[in-house]
């Protein structure tokens, strides 16, 4: 079977036709999705809001807290109060991660005595929401100083007790580090005198 000149050229120029089209209409502006390197699963192009968006999401956001049992707590404008269970939680610091997730540090108290503090990890879900994608007990009635986050460590810088402090007032510079591996957090590091 032959096939004349004409049929060729047209059939050429229609296919180059075609991938001009779907050239001219791909936005190359927009990120790939790219599987995450953190825990294998593709995220596409989700990403955390920045600033004040992500501080609003997490200031008025749903956590499930350890220091709370069975008791999911919603902030509103960063802190949780229960007077008939006099239970209660509040943001105490956060941190953006350019891996893609979010730290943030709360404080609980189930009407006791104690301060217990957790961190939490959230990641984007959807395009303008977070979700907890784990949390860590990391103490109780710290003093805490800082958090930082770099890249898949977050350290928490604190003033814990030394052995002569009494309970109300911790004065020993201490620090703890975790790493998130996926979506879990373990301890990695801790100051010699941490506890």
């Amino acid at each position: 079977m032959t096939h004349s000149p004409t049929r060729i050229s047209t059939a050429l120029l229609l296919s180059i036709s075609l991938l001009a089209v779907s050239a001219c209409g791909r936005d190359d502006t927009q990120p790939a999705v790219v599987p995450s390197s953190e825990n294998g699963t593709a995220t596409g192009n989700l990403s955390l809001p920045e600033g004040q968006a992500l501080e609003a999401l997490l200031a008025n956001h749903e956590y499930q807290l350890e220091a709370l049992p069975d008791h999911q707590v919603r902030l509103s404008n960063g802190s949780y109060s229960d007077p008939a269970t006099l239970m209660s939680a509040q943001l105490v610091t956060w941190k953006h991660s350019a891996q893609g997730f979010a730290a943030a540090l709360l404080s609980g108290n189930a009407g006791g005595s104690g301060t217990f503090y957790e961190l939490v990890i959230l990641k984007p879900k959807g395009h303008d929401a977070v979700q907890q994608v784990t949390s860590l007990p990391v103490g109780d009635d710290l003093a805490i100083e800082s958090m930082e986050v770099a890249g898949d460590i977050i350290t928490l810088h604190y003033l814990g007790h030394s052995a002569d402090d009494p309970k109300c007032c911790p004065t020993q510079a201490m620090f703890r580090s975790y790493r998130l591996v996926g979506d879990q957090l373990t301890l990695s590091a801790t100051s010699p005198e941490g506890r």
